[in-house]
């Protein structure tokens, strides 16, 4: 009896905790409502990783909670520009004023082969604008095994105006560098650590004429069975060489003492600009997630006319040389640049 009582001692670790792979089973679904919390973006240390590992984070705290609703293409507000995809509403209101875009939408699609991104749609003016990704989005290529790596490209552009458009292209790299257990307040279960970098760059074109910016993001979602969305997520920049976290999300029920509730809000960090309209001084205020990062002034023919290192959360810069105008102020974000329109006079 020895001898089968010692391979089972031995086997039991392995019979406990399985490797998995993700399949199309795990992506979302058109009618999907999923629940998560938002957590402190420091919380998380996302460089402990590897194979049979044990992730603990029970002691994430939620500070607030939102939904991912996806919606069959045909039930929002793009049905004709959008087919065989469903739509995750992730902003009801981008930007505020004369640049307010409203029912911000992205487009998915999932095949046995990838869980890509379609393309997006926004409206301002009350008028739809949809941009359908010219390569698309291959957020994972499917199905995922410990060890997987792929490389994938993509290309979308966005007219927000007459006069200013917005090109995103770039390359995603997907690694699946763990394996093991997760731990949240959630529960616990077995999982596929997925790290993705996104060497992206932004080209605004102003009048015709074009400016362009790096932009590197990073993305480390631990993936399980029968969920259909991330255990935890974590999101954020590379800003000299090292991760800056912007927001951390993992998959939760609904709790009554949560701070705040709603949808689900784009990664879009707050940017403060005061006064604005501006004549001498214009003060600056950033979330630490765009610390060591670059701050460009535009004018209207696209030219770069200031650049700041933003080495403060609040800081203010001296604006009464310029000429008096219009200019776009750009920023890179977690998950998108931030553009914002500024007049001096």
């Amino acid at each position: 009896m020895r001898l089968p009582l010692l391979l089972l001692a031995l086997l039991l670790p392995t019979m406990m905790w399985a490797q998995i792979t993700i399949t199309s089973n795990e992506m979302p679904l058109s009618g999907d409502t999923l629940r998560f919390s938002r957590a402190d973006p420091n919380s998380v240390d996302v460089v402990p990783t590897g194979p049979n590992f044990t992730w603990n984070f029970n002691t994430l705290t939620p500070i607030n909670q939102g939904i991912d609703e996806y919606e069959s293409s045909s039930s929002t507000p793009y049905a004709f520009f959008f087919f065989n995809t469903y739509g995750l509403k992730i902003a009801d209101t981008v930007g505020i004023g004369a640049f307010s875009l409203t029912n911000v939408y992205s487009f998915f699609k999932s095949t046995n082969g990838a869980f890509t991104a379609e393309g997006s749609g926004l409206s301002y003016n009350g008028l739809p604008i949809p941009a359908n990704y010219s390569d698309e989005d291959e957020i994972f290529t499917l199905p995922l095994d410990f060890n997987d790596f792929d490389s994938t490209t993509y290309a979308v552009s966005f007219s927000l105006t007459t006069i200013l458009n917005l090109v995103q292209q770039g390359s995603r790299v997907n690694e699946v560098d763990g394996w093991g257990t997760i731990t949240t307040p959630y529960g616990t279960f077995d999982c596929l650590r997925v790290k993705s970098t996104l060497f992206e760059r932004d080209s605004i074109s102003i009048n015709g004429i074009g400016t362009s910016f790096p932009v590197t993001r990073q993305e480390y979602r631990w993936l399980t069975l029968n969920e259909r969305f991330p255990i935890l997520e974590v999101t954020g920049t590379l800003a000299a060489g090292n991760f800056v976290a912007a927001q951390v999300r993992y998959r939760d029920i609904f709790r009554s003492d949560s701070i705040g509730t709603g949808i689900a809000t784009v990664e879009r960090p707050f940017i403060g600009l005061y006064p604005n309209p501006a004549q001498e001084q214009l003060q600056l205020t950033i979330p630490a997630a765009l610390l060591w990062q670059t701050a460009r002034l535009l004018n209207l023919q696209g030219q770069v006319v200031r650049e700041w290192t933003l080495s403060e959360t609040a800081a203010t810069f001296n604006v009464a040389e310029l000429s008096r105008g219009t200019y776009f102020l750009y920023l890179p974000g977690a998950s998108a640049p931030v553009v914002e329109k500024i007049v001096l006079e």
